[in-house]
């Protein structure tokens, strides 16, 4: 008799063992770990770096739950807030790969147009340069103006690598700079110009 009580009651610790501790959701887990790859792949953190900072969060918030279970107690162990945070994190993490996809194509728009901005503003900064006013001390600017064209020219061949990789921000951001640069070469030749329309006559 006190043996099948034995064996009862080692069924029934069993039984709870089962029941209460559960496992991880490995599911959940893996579904959320491919959603945040391929919202990875999709440069989230380039082009929808709020939805991927928020994807981010809610993986490390379910991560942080299943750890927090695993430090329990085997009977007290329920994974069922993990599971769930870890469909929060797949959720998030899609929505970051989509925001991404869109971002993306409205940073290559804004590349192409910038990029095309950019290489008008050297052609009229370097026309500009070419009839400059030569005069005593104003050859080494002319000459330091001349090289920062040269180097507008490469780094639009840059730009133009960029948009061939795909590397639209990178691209956009480059543009930005060669027409700001560009831009200033303009404003300098112009200022030479009028200094010497009133420079009194000797």
């Amino acid at each position: 008799m006190v043996r099948s009580w034995i064996g009862v009651g080692l069924v029934v610790v069993v039984g709870m063992l089962t029941a209460g501790c559960g496992k991880p959701p490995e599911m959940e887990m893996n579904e959320a770990t491919e959603a945040m790859q391929a919202a990875m792949a999709s440069q989230a953190e380039i082009y929808a770096p709020a939805e991927h900072t928020a994807a981010q969060t809610a993986m490390a918030q379910a991560q942080a739950e299943v750890e927090a279970q695993n430090g329990k107690f085997i009977l007290l162990r329920n994974y069922d807030q993990s599971k769930t945070l870890y469909m929060e994190a797949t959720e998030a993490a899609r929505r970051a790969g989509e925001a991404a996809t869109t971002g993306k194509e409205a940073v290559r728009q804004e590349a192409m147009s910038l990029a095309a901005e950019a290489r008008s503003s050297v052609e009229m900064a370097s026309k500009a340069l070419r009839s400059a006013p030569r005069g005593k001390g104003s050859q080494a600017d002319i000459d330091a103006m001349t090289t920062d064209i040269q180097t507008l020219n490469g780094l639009l061949a840059e730009v133009d690598q960029s948009m061939e990789t795909e590397r639209y921000m990178d691209a956009k951001i480059k543009a930005q700079s060669i027409k700001d640069k560009a831009a200033e070469i303009q404003t300098a030749v112009d200022a030479a110009r009028r200094k010497v329309k009133v420079r009194p006559k000797s």
